[in-house]
């Protein structure tokens, strides 16, 4: 069975902290001068470890004059220390696994088996954006990037950059939109190859991204963005082909 500083490491005290709460609880109720006297710790050093007593509510203290006293709160309240550790406990465990998701979607794409990568938030949505500065053919991409510019136009333009600054050449099918076309009426290239669907299309929020036998998935949803990369030759063959059905139909 641990001794209670082994229990008191374990739930995050240095040591000092630890021997201060345990000096209380022998001694009942002690100044910092006092404290400084049975320990021979700095005043600085005992001030730290109080504080950190105090978080956890393991500590107590009274004015009297111009000294403060200090004594150890009832133990009971280590509980609430142990159910705080419980959850962050629980937190890193959800935490980890996501990583590990993310992990073996990274592992997947960078050792070219069929997997996909997750990720969230902007960003996401700019890793994953940049991922495609990577291709080594034409980008087909389908996107309402109306939506697009108007959730991130900064890295929209930096990503634009970065791609003119690489020669990589994409095709894009757009909704008729008017910051869309404010857009790439901005950026007009060589490299650029643009038609609109028919109007009338239902915004869709989304924008895919085709190469590379890589599909790439991202919501355009500024508060929770949702980008997600696929690496499978038969997927990514079956979107190239319905992309060319499209763009030829399209103007």
């Amino acid at each position: 069975m641990p001794t209670i500083k082994e229990t008191l490491t374990h739930a995050g005290f240095d040591d000092i902290t630890s021997n201060i709460y345990l000096l209380l609880l022998q001694k009942g109720e002690l100044t910092v001068p006092q404290m400084q006297k049975v320990t021979g710790l700095s005043r600085a050093s005992v001030y730290n470890a109080i504080t950190e007593l105090d978080k956890w509510k393991l500590l107590e203290h009274r004015k009297e004059g111009r000294n403060a006293f200090y004594r150890p709160s009832h133990p009971n309240n280590l509980d609430t220390l142990a159910e705080q550790k419980k959850r962050d406990a629980q937190l890193f465990q959800n935490e980890i696994k996501e990583t590990i998701e993310s992990l073996i979607g990274t592992y997947n794409l960078t050792f070219h088996k069929p997997g996909v990568r997750f990720l969230e938030g902007m960003d996401g949505f700019k890793e994953v954006l940049w991922d495609s500065l990577t291709a080594k053919e034409e980008i087909y991409t389908i996107a309402d990037l109306g939506e697009a510019v108007r959730i991130a136009p900064e890295i929209n333009r930096e990503y634009t950059t970065q791609r003119e600054k690489l020669g990589i050449r994409k095709k894009i099918l757009i909704l008729d939109d008017s910051d869309a076309n404010k857009f790439l009426t901005s950026i007009d290239t060589p490299l650029l190859q643009v038609r609109r669907i028919a109007k009338g299309s239902c915004p869709f929020k989304t924008s895919l991204q085709i190469y590379d036998h890589k599909v790439v998935y991202m919501t355009l949803e500024k508060q929770a963005p949702v980008s997600m990369i696929i690496q499978d030759k038969n997927i990514y063959t079956l979107q190239r082909f319905m992309f060319e059905k499209l763009w030829e139909e399209s103007k």
